[in-house]
């Protein structure tokens, strides 16, 4: 009979912790809700998932994160209100939203495609010294990779214009990727 009362006793103590612990939480949940932001982020010709990609969330507060290496993001936020979301990658066009709003409890899933974006520049000269001079009055070897050399070479990658350039070593691991790019 002692042993009974014993377990009563403490079975009731244990339920009333429980009782108050349940109900501790369900109150924070809903004075302070989560609000999820979560997205994938691609390429938008090939849908290849964009590892890495800069993205920063601006509201009430200012949250920046990256995607993952499947392109893959996701950050809580605590305050509601308007937010813009900014995402950047080099080699692709920024993309932005505005006046997002964003509730208490919310779960926001963002699918982001991003264009390529190409920057066209003209020839550009690489020298070792420490002061600038005309090609002519250079007392090193100078070659220049021109639009025109590129178009003529077929080049595919960036990595064949340099074939053939003295003072210029390209290693390749396998016959597409570049492992080094030296310049002497």
């Amino acid at each position: 009979m002692k042993h009974s009362v014993t377990n009563i006793l403490l079975s009731l103590i244990f339920l009333t912790f429980q009782y108050f612990t349940l109900e501790a939480q369900e109150i924070g949940s809903v004075t302070n809700p989560t609000i999820k932001v979560r997205g994938l982020i691609t390429e938008s010709k090939s849908d290849t998932p964009l590892p890495f990609v800069n993205i920063v969330i601006s509201g009430p507060r200012v949250i920046g994160c990256s995607s993952d290496t499947e392109g893959r993001f996701g950050v809580r936020l605590e305050e509601p209100g308007i937010y813009s979301i900014a995402v950047s990658y080099l080699g692709y066009e920024d993309w932005t939203i505005g006046n997002l709003k964003l509730d208490p409890g919310s779960d926001t899933l963002i699918n982001i495609e991003l264009e390529p974006s190409f920057i066209i520049t003209d020839e550009v000269v690489i020298t070792a010294t420490r002061k600038s001079q005309t090609l002519v009055s250079a007392p090193v070897s100078v070659d220049i990779v021109s639009r025109k050399s590129i178009e003529s070479q077929n080049v595919v990658t960036m990595d064949q214009a340099f074939d053939g350039i003295t003072g210029v070593d390209v290693t390749r691991s396998s016959r597409t990727n570049v492992q080094a790019l030296s310049i002497r």
